[in-house]
This record gives structure tokens, sequence and C-alpha cells, in this order.
């Protein structure tokens, strides 16, 4: 049971599947609620039974007493088929799963919850339910029943499915056709449009519901349109309509609108449908034919039409048209053309004018121009992107097409070319390759880590013998005065060798961290000392931390390595001189301001240096391990790699800031906690040591020969008797054979069984027996962090350490 909290119902630790077994058992009361008793109130049993819809009863630990009539009818089953768990026969198996994961959830919260899954009836059919679950309590405020009401919903769900497959088909009707569709209230207004109606005006969708398509009508249209519109509500006939629309380029394009009511069987309107078309090219058209009209009158006018129309044509495309002669003489230029160059030089060119001349204030745009058409006045037809533009203004990308311009005669006169204004396309190219380079990086900082971490594991496996073997040989004092040197130098060469691991794991974020809540303020200020003796006299060395600052989640030995490992860094990219500032401050961090944290406040912990600075090259690889600029033999490279893993590891991130020149900003971003957390009595903080007296049977367990070896040694030791075993099922067999030993040492990652799960078969064996879970960094997943854990590798200190510390746990 949790302790309840804030008045709140004590909710239940529950699990369905156990007790199934304890029931079977026999160790459930299986007929404090048999099927069909009587209940307590009379008028609420005869309710229930008589309720349209399914319900029952079931105890306080779910395990069902009672379903009303209509369950029985509806499903086809019996009282005795339907007993205890037996509803789960009638249950889609593609659901089942969720359905025992809400129950037991809401049994062990004590907690009403409601869920729509399908329940087979009678016929065969599964039929979505909406199933709502409701807990009743004593006085105590333990449960003592849950209730439960299925209600068939499945005319609901095939009348929505029947309505969405209308909807999606009217929808992609209406979005296929070459119109712009839209529907309006009886009032008028204005509330679905379809795809081609966004498309043409280029608003957001939505954005023109109501009455705000008026705003896009030609302000010398729009009076006179909203005018027949209203009058087609108020006499409920139908509308139709020509007028300028806003095209999405700015520009006023004719449509042709037409509209019809729908009405119900009383003749009142329910709903008006209406279309708009696109009749630009048809009133252009009108128009070239009208002009075509009068000009025929004239003698001269035979080809005038066409010209125009071509000239209109020109004149309204959104491509950028222009011609010069062999001169640089602007010949031709369209509108679309002439306000391009408007935006990007801020000069409006004309037919008749020298383009070089119009540019000859801006000396490198006209250098850039006169380039561009060189090769096409030379004869070249020639098709490339290029930027263009004054820099203080607009510049852009365009696609450039050019040909050649001939006179009747064939000869070569000039150029002309057709511009697209393609920005958007190389921009989304750009933003796309560094999408690619990105994901590059990360899949190769992943791979590493993979690498790095599988490296780690074997060399924690090889060290766990060594250290331990190494260890044993200095606590017996084995060895002359020639060799007890040489065995001291092999156990420091072990634990730095250890360190290097610890490193390996943090860049490869699966090291064993012991987070706590921590006063970072302190931590900083009394490593103080520790980092001025490390970066030397000739680094001045800054601190500053506020009095006031928020603890955060952290492992402080590992925080302050890195912090170490930061200063050390620093020190070296000055060459020993300059000054290195270490600074911690809370920030408040917003969702995507700092890449790969989530939104919140941290503590933030900054190591500058005035140091030489980083390039942008050697930027993007610093936190690659074994990447150093300190040159061969001058350091491991993994001192930022260390510090990325930590910080994410603890749910931060490190960030670097450097340029060339600038020195160089590592910040750690650490997740602050809610309060300081308060102080554990004195006896508790000390774990007692291990005295040989206390010891008894113990029974090691490892697949490894030398690891197993060597820590036998060390239980023996330690007073105990040890039964090894070389896997989890040897270890239960000595067990059932009789073996009850006072303490199991297991290794976790072996073949067959894990250590964790021969932890849980032999408590279920030996209730209260004490397990010690013996893990390196790549084990650690899978394992309960409130079991007793060691970690590879360790010497006979630790071990006794970690024994004393189990030996006085309540298991």
């Amino acid at each position: 049971m949790f302790a309840p909290k804030h008045g709140q119902i004590r909710p239940r630790q529950y699990d369905l599947a156990q007790h199934e077994r304890t029931r079977m058992a026999g160790e459930v009361r299986e007929n404090r609620n048999p099927l069909n008793a009587a209940l307590p109130d009379h008028a609420f049993r005869k309710l229930a039974e008589n309720i349209p819809t399914l319900c029952w009863i079931a105890d306080e630990h779910g395990y069902i007493v009672w379903y009303n009539p209509r369950w029985y009818a509806y499903t086809g089953t019996t009282e005795e088929q339907m007993r205890g768990w037996g509803w789960q026969s009638v249950h889609d198996p593609r659901s089942l799963a969720e359905v025992l994961e809400r129950w037991s959830e809401a049994i062990a919260t004590a907690r009403p919850f409601e869920m729509v899954f399908p329940i087979r009836g009678a016929d065969g059919v599964f039929r979505p339910f909406l199933t709502r679950i409701t807990p009743a309590f004593d006085a105590q405020g333990a449960v003592v029943n849950w209730y439960g009401v299925n209600t068939d919903i499945s005319r609901q769900v095939e009348a929505e499915a029947a309505f969405a497959r209308s909807e999606a088909r009217f929808r992609v009707l209406a979005d296929s056709m070459p119109q712009m569709v839209w529907s309006a209230r009886p009032d008028g207004y204005n509330d679905y449009h379809n795809a081609r109606w966004y498309e043409f005006t280029g608003a957001p969708v939505g954005a023109t519901h109501g009455t705000a398509w008026s705003e896009m009508v030609h302000p010398d249209d729009r009076a006179g349109v909203l005018a027949r519109w209203r009058q087609a509500l108020a006499a409920g006939e139908a509308h139709e309509a020509e007028y300028r629309l806003r095209h999405r380029c700015g520009q006023y394009r004719w449509v042709l609108t037409r509209a019809q009511a729908e009405r119900d069987a009383d003749g009142n309107i329910t709903r008006w449908y209406g279309t708009s078309t696109d009749i630009e090219e048809i009133v252009q058209a009108r128009s070239v034919l009208k002009r075509s009209r009068d000009e025929l009158e004239c003698a001269v006018a035979a080809r005038t039409g066409e010209r125009n129309l071509l000239a209109t044509l020109v004149e309204t495309t959104d491509v950028m048209i222009m011609a010069l002669d062999l001169d640089h003489t602007i010949l031709a230029i369209n509108t679309a053309c002439a306000d391009e160059c408007e935006l990007v030089y801020g000069l409006r060119p004309r037919a008749g004018e020298n383009l070089l001349a119009v540019l000859a204030g801006q000396p490198e745009q006209q250098a850039a121009v006169r380039a561009t058409w060189a090769r096409a006045l030379a004869g070249e037809e020639v098709t490339f992107v290029e930027a263009h533009g004054d820099p203080a203004r607009v510049r852009r990308h365009y696609e450039v097409t050019f040909r050649t311009l001939r006179d009747a005669a064939g000869e070569r006169i000039g150029a002309f070319h057709f511009v697209t204004d393609i920005s958007e396309r190389v921009r989304s190219q750009a933003l796309l390759a560094q999408a690619q380079e990105a994901l590059l990086q990360s899949q190769k900082l992943e791979a590493m880590g993979q690498l790095t971490g599988g490296v780690a594991h074997d060399f924690n496996n090889l060290l766990t013998p060594i250290i331990a073997v190494l260890d044993m040989l200095r606590r017996r004092g084995i060895g002359g005065e020639r060799e007890r040197p040489l065995i001291d130098g092999a156990y420091q060469s072990a634990q730095r060798a250890t360190v290097l691991v610890h490193r390996l794991l943090a860049f490869a974020r699966r090291q064993p961290l012991r987070t706590v809540a921590t006063d970072i303020a302190a931590l900083m200020r009394e490593m103080a000392a520790l980092v001025a003796s490390t970066t030397g006299p000739q680094v001045s060395l800054e601190l500053d931390v506020p009095p006031a600052l928020p603890w955060a989640r952290a492992d402080p030995h590992q925080l302050e390595l890195a912090i170490l490992n930061l200063a050390v860094n620093a020190r070296d990219a000055m060459a020993g001189m300059g000054t290195i500032r270490i600074a911690a401050c809370d920030v408040a961090v917003a969702a995507d301001e700092v890449p790969g944290l989530a939104a919140g406040r941290y503590v933030r912990i900054t190591v500058a240096d005035t140091g030489a600075g980083m390039d942008e090259a050697t930027l993007a690889r610093a936190v690659e391990p074994f990447f150093s600029t300190k040159g061969i033999g001058k350091g491991t490279g993994l001192g930022l790699s260390m510090a990325h893993g930590l910080a994410s590891q603890l749910g931060g991130a490190l960030t670097i800031a450097s340029a060339p020149g600038a020195g160089t900003e590592v910040a750690m971003w650490l997740p602050e906690v809610a309060a300081a957390p308060v102080a554990a009595p004195a006896s508790a903080a000390r774990a007692p040591i291990f005295a040989p007296d206390a010891a008894g049977a113990a029974l090691l367990v490892d697949d490894e020969d030398a690891i197993r070896l060597s820590t036998a040694d060390m239980l023996a030791e330690l007073g105990f008797s040890v039964i090894e075993a070389a896997s989890g099922e040897a270890a239960l067999r000595a067990i059932e054979d009789g073996l009850r030993p006072d303490v199991v040492v297991t290794d976790h990652l072996m073949p067959g069984m894990t250590g964790v799960e021969l932890a849980g078969a032999v408590r279920a064996r030996l209730p209260g027996a004490k397990v010690l879970i013996v893990s390196g960094f790549a084990e650690a997943e899978g394992i309960d962090p409130s079991l007793p854990r060691l970690t590879k590798p360790f010497v006979q200190a630790e071990l006794a350490r970690a024994l004393a510390e189990l030996r006085g746990a309540q298991m």
C-alpha cells in the first residue's frame, strides 16, 4: 500500500496475473461475492438487472462476481463461463492487452476510467462498447467493489464512419474540380472553400470564411457584387456575377461565380453551394476580340489583334521577359521583369533605355548583369541558375534561359531571356542539405557511441579480475621490496584504466550514474582550490556562482570530473597562461531555444577561456571521442565527449560557443530539482562496515571463470563459505537441492537466465532472500534501480560495503 497524501484514497498495488494465481491457490475468498448473490440493495439489483446496457460488479481485486442478465443475453455465455476472469474470452485479442493494462492501472491507483473496446456478441460479431468503471470505497477509503457499465456504441460508430466517408468523398470531389467550390449558411456566411480556392487566392486555409472573401474582390467591383449577393439571399434566387478576384500573385483576375440554394422539404433554404471559375483568359479574349473588331474597320488592323494578344500574354505572365539589342538597349520588357528589377535594384527600367546605363550607379550590379548577358549576346543559348540583386535590398536566385533574337532576315540582332524566381527552391535545397549533414553527424556520433560502449563493456569485464587480484596482492602484502612497487604501479595503472572506461561510458551515455539532488553552488566552491592547483599559477581563475543558485539533478562525482576536465581543456587552449572563468546561473529555456533541450528550468554551468578558440571544422568535431588538437601523447580526446555524454545522460545538454581568436565557452545544462533534499539522519547516512562474524554461506553466480575466482576469494576473506555456480540455472538447482545461502551474489548479464531473473526466482523460492546484483554499464538496462547493485570493476572493500548495506536493508 502507498501512504495516502493530501486526503487521497489509498491506492492498491495490484497484479491481475498474481491475483489469479493466488485465487487458484485458495488464498482469495472465492465466495465473498458469489455470482448472482443477493445485493445489499434490492432496488439497485432490480435496476441493474433491467438496465438496457451491460453491467457487472467486481471485488476489490478486480475479480468479477456478478453480471446483469443483459450481459449473458448479449454475449451468449453462462455464469460459469464468465466467472472471475472469464470476461476475457469475449474480448478482441487485439485490444485485450491494453484493456488489462488499463484495468491493472485502475486497480493499482483506485481511480475510475473509461475506454472503448470491442466485445463479441452471441452471433460472433465484435461491436464497440464504451466502458465506464468506477470504484466504491469503505469508510476507511479502501476499495471494496468495482462497478462497470458497457454501452453498445456500434450504431454511433457506424454513423460517424458513414458520415466521415461521405464528407471525405465530398471533399475529394470538390478538391478535384478545376473550379473554386464553396458553401455558405442560409444567411450567406461562407463556411467552406475547396483546395482550388486557396490555391488560386494564396490565402491561408480558413482565412476567407465568413465575409472575408469580399476583401479579395477588386475595390471597383466589391459594392456591386455584395449587392447582388444580398439580393439573392433575400429572394432565395440563384446568384451569378462576374468580377475581379485577387490572385495569389497580387494581381486581379476575372472570375465567374454561380450559386444555388439547397432547400428542405418545407422549402426553407438550408445551404448555398457555389462555384467560382477563373475566366481571365476569356475576359482577355473578349477584350482582344472587341479591339480586333474595332481595328478591322481600319485597313492597317489586319494583324493588330494577334500582336495585342501576344503582348497581353507576355504582360500578364509571372515569367520575367526582357530583350536587349547588341548594345544592351532594352527592346522590350514585361511588367513582371520591371517589377522585379525595381524590387532588387531599386530601379525600374523601360523600353528604349540602355540597361547598363540604368545600373551605372551600382557598379557591382552592372558588372554582374554585363557578365550574365555576355554569353547570350555572343549568340549562345543557355540555361543556368544565378543570384542577382543589391545585397542592401533584396538578393534572390533565378533560373535564367537565354535565346537569340533575330530579325526577319535571320540576322542576329540581340537576345532575350525568360527568368523564374527560384529563391524558395534554393533555400529549401540548402535547408535539406543542412538537415542531411546534421543527420549524418548524429548517426556518426551514435555509431561511435555504440562502438565505444561495446569496447568499454569488454574492458570492464577484463579489468574486474585484474583489479581484484592486484587488490588482493596489496592487501596481503605479497612480494618483496622490489615486487611491491611493481604491484602498486600495476594497481594504479588499472585504476587509471577504470577512469578511462568511465570517460568512454560517459560519451556513450551508458555509465552507471548515482543521480541525486546536488547543491551546484557548494560543489563548485569546494572545487575552486582543486581547479586552481590543477590549472597552475599562471592561469587566473574567476568563479561566479550566486549563493541562491537552485539545486540540480546530477552525479556529484561525475560532475566534478567533468568540470575539472573542462578546466584542463581551457588551460591547454591558453598554453597555460590566461583567464578561466567558471560560472553558474539559473536559466529558463523555451521549447526549441537550445538544441537538444526540452522546455524547463536548468542550472547552466559555463567554463570559458581566453584561448585561441576553434574554427567551424574543429567545433563540429569537438565532442567526438579521441579527437584532440593537443598533439600525440598530450591528451586522450575524451574530456569534452565525457562532459557531453554526462550532460545528455542527466537529461540536459552541452553547448559550445567559440570562434578563432575569441576563446571558447563550454556550457553544461543540468535540469533543476524542485527543492533541496532533506538530509538523512547521521545513522542512516553511514553505511555499516561489514564484519566477518556476521558472515555465512554465500552463493556466487558468474559465467566468467576469472571473475568468479577472484570474487570467491574476496568473499572467503570476508568470512563467507562460498558455493559457486556458473549459471543462473545451476544456482537454482543448488537451491532446489536444499542450499539455503545467507546471501546470493550474481552477475547480471549471463547466457540463459540473467541476474535479475535469477533474483526473482530465488525470492520466489526463499522469501526475504538477500541478492546482490553485479553489473557493468551495458548491463544496467532492465535492472530495477531499487535492487542492490555493485558496479564492475570493484575491490574487496567495495564488495564488503555493498554486502553490509544489503544485509542492513529490509528485503
